[in-house]
């Protein structure tokens, strides 16, 4: 049968399939069983949220990416972000983009390999709104600078910062 963690594991990986496959009746039988089994399905929000998109029902699943807007969860971060670019909320991408940026920024967020995801940020804002961009490149234009300085000397030793010049 397996451990409480692997029977989670398979439940969380079922509901991605489901979702994923767009089998929408699958996706609403196997999250019923996992209510009924007490199963921890840790993302059950935004399995649901992404149910609703497919569903056609934007603004349930708006309200549930609404909801952890704020979070420092990855997995709700990038799910928001795709949520957003694909259904032009444009003022709700502005307000993740900058608040990801902010934490980045201060430390206060931990993403593997967060640099696709600043340049995805930093094109995005200034798209629709230059001024927020240059004022958060000012704002942190050193920490930014510095990743790329670290991830220089990472990838080719002690002068690795010089392949960002030029």
């Amino acid at each position: 049968i397996g451990s409480k963690n692997e029977i989670s594991r398979n439940y969380n990986l079922a509901l991605q399939l489901a979702l994923d496959i767009k089998r929408t009746e699958d996706y609403r039988s196997i999250r019923s069983e996992a209510i009924k089994r007490d199963i921890d399905c840790t993302y059950i929000e935004l399995y649901d949220a992404r149910y609703y998109e497919l569903i056609g029902q934007k603004e349930k699943s708006k309200e549930l990416y609404d909801k952890h807007i704020h979070s420092n969860d990855v997995m709700y971060i990038w799910n928001s972000i795709g949520f957003y670019r694909r259904n032009r909320y444009d003022e709700e991408l502005k307000q993740i983009y900058t608040e990801i940026l902010n934490k980045l920024g201060k430390h206060e967020l931990a993403i593997y390999n967060p640099e696709s995801l600043i340049y995805d940020a930093f094109i995005y804002l200034a798209d629709i709104d230059i001024y927020t961009a240059l004022d958060m490149y000012e704002k942190y234009a050193d920490i930014f600078i510095s990743m790329n300085h670290f991830k220089g000397h990472e990838s080719t030793g002690f002068g690795g910062a010089l392949k960002n010049i030029g």
